[in-house]
């Protein structure tokens, strides 16, 4: 009876530690997918990606990208993991154009999910949207987007961030309310 017992949890235990290398040879596989494709990654954490400091709310998205951004200056994408899933980050305008353009068929799925009841807005945002409803807000959204209209409202742009810059500066880091800014700032570039 003892000895079929430890019969019974040496076998348990060749089978937890058969399943945990196996797991364990997966995501390092998984894990490799950019490099085998010949782009720099910086390392994954095991089972969270490229994202650990944003789960643990050390850091925020935008500037963990920034440093992605500054950390590869001479390459024009770096491979990043969501979790498990291989994503693409580019740095090269050319592509980032390319794939806006004329490959944006192939990457217009993302992982992010917004609710069309909690977030209206951001829903509809063709980066953000996905299949069907991404041709539809794409197809409203190309024709303001020609490089000849670019060209025209640039200026203008600029000039409307030149301005919000010097509130801010003149502002002497008093407190302010930020989405009211931000709502000024963007009425104010839609209007221009």
């Amino acid at each position: 009876s003892i000895h079929s017992t430890h019969h019974v949890m040496g076998t348990t235990l060749l089978i937890l530690l058969g399943v945990l290398i196996l797991v364990y040879l997966w995501l390092k596989r998984n894990y490799s997918y950019w490099a085998k494709q010949g782009l720099p990654q910086p390392p994954p954490v095991f089972g969270f990606g490229s994202y650990l400091d944003v789960i643990l709310m050390r850091n925020v998205p935008g500037l963990i990208y920034d440093k992605i951004y500054k950390d590869h200056s001479g390459h024009d994408a770096v491979g990043l993991y969501q979790f498990f899933t291989p994503e693409l980050f580019l740095r090269s305008p050319e592509l980032i154009k390319r794939v806006m353009a004329s490959d944006f068929s192939s990457f217009h799925d993302n992982l992010i999910d917004v609710s069309v009841k909690y977030d209206p807005h951001f829903s509809k945002d063709p980066f953000i949207a996905r299949g069907e409803e991404w041709k539809r807000y794409r197809a409203r959204l190309v024709p303001t987007m020609s490089s000849t209209r670019m060209k025209e409202i640039y200026p203008l742009m600029k000039d409307v961030m030149n301005r919000l810059d010097a509130y801010l500066e003149a502002s002497d880091n008093k407190i302010f309310d930020a989405k009211e800014l931000a709502t000024l700032f963007t009425m104010d570039n839609v209007s221009s």
